[in-house]
């Protein structure tokens, strides 16, 4: 049920240094994310369903509704939000099984393959997970009882970009959680019985505000994860599955975003001034991997 992570060598990681981030890296990046950016624009005079369709279809945390005509930003949706809205203004979609049985009786979250890492697992190892493993935070246990005492989140993960040279990626998960310089206020891990109904979780995650919640046993071991995800697919999603969300013509908006001779003039004319200069930036991103 749980991977235990060894130690593993990385010799030379201290000769590693992050690279900034040139201009055409972000052209790149965001010319990936037109498509979302296009799509998103009709959500200005759509269903609150389409959103979170797109959240989940797109693995994002965050969606921009861009107004279609003027390309004005409207707004940002986020699981958060859209979890809260639903908590105050549509009680009536939450099921009665929903406050009778618990997540893992409706088969809602993960409770098989959770990566755990130890306080002493080195921090390489529990960003490799973040990286690989499609994963958005680690919980981190006790190495005996695997009792539930903290999570390292993606968040956490750009101190690493904020420190200067002197940081050190040998440092192990206990150091890195306290070498901390934002969001220092918020919770650590939250830990939920497994004996709680599903409609605990979700007045615990609404009251916390966080992403997930950890369910444990009667020993404080972790048994599950449920995320706001798990909610969104569980409560909106499934449900939903049958009906057709109300979408506007986007076409006219599409053709602007991805046939603009603007944006492709300005991309090769970056590219032919920095070749060089990228190239040197992919090989960076390439050996941080």
């Amino acid at each position: 049920m749980y991977t235990r992570l060894g130690v593993v060598e990385y010799p030379e990681i201290d000769t590693h240094r992050t690279t900034r981030l040139f201009t055409t890296d972000f052209n790149n990046t965001f010319i990936l994310f037109l498509q979302l950016i296009c799509f998103s624009g009709s959500l200005t005079k759509s269903s609150l369903l389409e959103a979170v369709r797109m959240l989940a279809t797109y693995r994002v945390h965050r969606l921009p509704v861009i107004d279609p005509i003027s390309l004005d930003p409207v707004g940002v949706l986020t699981p958060k939000r859209i979890l809260r809205f639903l908590w105050h203004h549509g009680q009536d979609i939450f099921q009665p099984s929903h406050c009778i049985k618990t997540p893992k009786q409706l088969n809602i979250g993960t409770w098989k393959g959770i990566h755990v890492v130890y306080p002493h697992t080195p921090l390489i190892d529990c960003l490799d997970i973040l990286l690989n493993m499609g994963v958005s935070s680690v919980p981190v246990v006790e190495h005996l009882t695997l009792r539930v005492i903290d999570a390292y989140c993606r968040c956490d993960a750009m101190n690493i970009a904020m420190q200067n040279e002197d940081f050190k990626l040998k440092i192990n998960v206990k150091q890195a959680l306290e070498f901390k310089t934002f969001a220092t206020d918020r919770a650590c891990a939250v830990i939920v019985s497994e004996a709680e109904s599903f409609y605990k979780v979700i007045c615990k995650l609404v009251e916390t505000n966080v992403h997930r919640a950890f369910i444990i046993n009667c020993s404080s071991v972790i048994r599950g994860i449920v995320s706001i995800s798990d909610v969104m697919k569980a409560v909106v999603l499934e449900p939903g599955s049958h009906l057709n969300s109300y979408c506007i013509s986007h076409r006219r908006f599409a053709e602007f975003l991805f046939e603009t001779p603007t944006m492709e003039t300005q991309a090769e004319e970056v590219d032919n001034e920095d070749t060089k200069t990228s190239c040197t930036s992919r090989s960076s991103s390439r050996t941080l991997s």
